[in-house]
Protein backbone atom coordinates (compact mmCIF):
# COMPACT_ATOMS: atom_id res chain seq x y z
CA UNK A 1 0.00 0.00 0.00
CA UNK A 2 1.16 3.19 -1.07
CA UNK A 3 -1.64 6.07 -0.45
CA UNK A 4 -2.78 7.96 2.91
CA UNK A 5 -6.17 7.45 0.59
CA UNK A 6 -6.59 3.61 0.89
CA UNK A 7 -5.66 3.30 4.72
CA UNK A 8 -8.27 6.53 5.21
CA UNK A 9 -10.99 4.98 3.28
CA UNK A 10 -10.50 1.16 5.26
CA UNK A 11 -10.47 3.36 8.65
CA UNK A 12 -13.13 5.48 7.74
CA UNK A 13 -15.86 4.21 10.26
CA UNK A 14 -13.31 5.06 12.91
CA UNK A 15 -13.52 8.47 12.37
CA UNK A 16 -16.16 9.11 15.50
CA UNK A 17 -12.87 7.23 17.63
CA UNK A 18 -10.24 8.82 15.97
CA UNK A 19 -8.61 9.95 19.22
CA UNK A 20 -8.70 6.95 21.25
CA UNK A 21 -7.64 5.15 17.73
CA UNK A 22 -4.72 7.76 17.75
CA UNK A 23 -3.56 6.99 21.73
CA UNK A 24 -3.76 3.25 21.05
CA UNK A 25 -1.40 3.55 17.44
CA UNK A 26 0.84 5.17 20.13
CA UNK A 27 0.35 9.01 19.30
CA UNK A 28 0.64 11.16 22.41
CA UNK A 29 -1.74 13.39 23.46
CA UNK A 30 -0.35 16.27 22.74
CA UNK A 31 0.20 15.60 19.17
CA UNK A 32 -3.64 14.11 19.16
CA UNK A 33 -4.75 17.71 20.47
CA UNK A 34 -2.63 19.96 18.50
CA UNK A 35 -4.38 17.99 15.45
CA UNK A 36 -7.88 18.66 17.01
CA UNK A 37 -6.80 22.42 17.33
CA UNK A 38 -9.23 23.86 14.62
CA UNK A 39 -11.86 21.66 15.90
CA UNK A 40 -12.37 19.80 12.86
CA UNK A 41 -14.85 17.24 11.52
CA UNK A 42 -13.90 13.82 13.37
CA UNK A 43 -13.34 12.53 9.41
CA UNK A 44 -11.07 15.14 8.93
CA UNK A 45 -9.22 14.39 12.17
CA UNK A 46 -9.22 10.77 11.39
CA UNK A 47 -7.15 11.44 8.45
CA UNK A 48 -4.87 13.83 9.40
CA UNK A 49 -4.31 11.49 12.59
CA UNK A 50 -3.76 9.04 9.79
CA UNK A 51 -1.30 11.08 8.50
CA UNK A 52 0.77 12.10 10.97
CA UNK A 53 1.07 7.66 12.18
CA UNK A 54 2.03 6.76 8.66
CA UNK A 55 5.11 9.63 8.53
CA UNK A 56 6.38 9.05 11.70
CA UNK A 57 7.85 5.96 10.47
CA UNK A 58 9.14 4.56 7.01
CA UNK A 59 7.42 0.75 7.59
CA UNK A 60 3.47 0.30 8.71
CA UNK A 61 1.85 -2.97 9.08
CA UNK A 62 -1.53 -3.81 8.60
CA UNK A 63 -1.00 -5.52 11.70
CA UNK A 64 -0.24 -1.95 13.49
CA UNK A 65 -3.76 -1.28 12.39
CA UNK A 66 -5.71 -3.99 13.81
CA UNK A 67 -3.74 -4.23 16.92
CA UNK A 68 -4.69 -0.53 17.55
CA UNK A 69 -8.42 -1.91 16.62
CA UNK A 70 -8.93 -4.09 19.13
CA UNK A 71 -7.28 -1.50 21.75
CA UNK A 72 -9.57 -1.90 24.72
CA UNK A 73 -10.08 2.16 23.96
CA UNK A 74 -11.57 1.70 20.41
CA UNK A 75 -12.69 -1.73 20.97
CA UNK A 76 -13.32 -2.06 17.05
CA UNK A 77 -12.84 -5.50 16.38
CA UNK A 78 -15.13 -6.00 13.63
CA UNK A 79 -13.45 -3.72 11.68
CA UNK A 80 -10.03 -4.90 12.53
CA UNK A 81 -11.56 -8.76 11.21
CA UNK A 82 -13.00 -6.38 7.90
CA UNK A 83 -9.07 -5.15 7.56
CA UNK A 84 -7.54 -9.00 7.36
CA UNK A 85 -10.27 -10.51 5.11
CA UNK A 86 -9.76 -7.24 2.90
CA UNK A 87 -5.98 -6.48 2.72
CA UNK A 88 -4.54 -9.35 4.43
CA UNK A 89 -3.96 -12.90 3.12
CA UNK A 90 -3.10 -15.64 5.15
CA UNK A 91 -0.03 -16.76 6.37
CA UNK A 92 1.56 -13.23 5.32
CA UNK A 93 -0.84 -10.86 7.56
CA UNK A 94 2.22 -10.01 9.66
CA UNK A 95 4.47 -9.55 6.65
CA UNK A 96 2.39 -6.76 4.42
CA UNK A 97 4.38 -3.55 4.78
CA UNK A 98 2.17 -0.05 4.34
CA UNK A 99 5.26 2.15 2.48
CA UNK A 100 3.51 5.63 2.55
CA UNK A 101 5.12 8.42 0.46
CA UNK A 102 2.98 11.67 1.35
CA UNK A 103 3.26 14.98 -0.47
CA UNK A 104 1.50 18.09 1.65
Amino acid sequence: MNHLAQVYSALLEAANNWYNFGLAMGITANKLDSINSNNEDNDILLRKMLAHWLRSSTSRTWTDICNGLRDKLVGLILLAERIEREYCSEGNFRSIIIIVIILL
